[in-house]
């Protein structure tokens, strides 16, 4: 919404959605008594690449990504804060610490 995308939820599958088009992935599992835990935004990435792949293993949805959707190109340090506000506002923090920007990818 910081960004006037209209995402939502897809019924019957996790992660966030714009029409039909998946823009972040949210995902767990447990293996071996580990719980591994995920999200991912596509802020800007190359979305060619997603051809290459059953994304999320999903065959008939498609990827998109908040560049495409606003028509520019946007850069991930501008989105880092605003997702660690609203991450922080959910969970009910006032504060977090973070890396840094350069550590993180498209």
């Amino acid at each position: 919404g910081r960004f006037e995308i209209d995402a939502g939820r897809s019924k019957g599958f996790t992660g966030v959605w714009v029409g039909a088009k998946k823009v972040a992935a949210i995902g767990i599992a447990i293996r071996r008594w580990v719980s591994y835990h995920g999200f991912a935004l596509n802020v800007n990435p190359n979305l060619s690449h997603f051809n290459w792949i059953v994304p999320c293993g999903i065959r008939d949805k498609a990827v998109t990504s908040m560049a495409k959707l606003l028509g520019e190109p946007i850069d991930v340090s501008d989105v880092v804060d605003d997702v660690v506000q609203c991450t922080l506002d959910v969970f009910g923090f006032e504060s977090a610490r973070t890396g840094s920007v350069d550590e993180i990818d498209d």
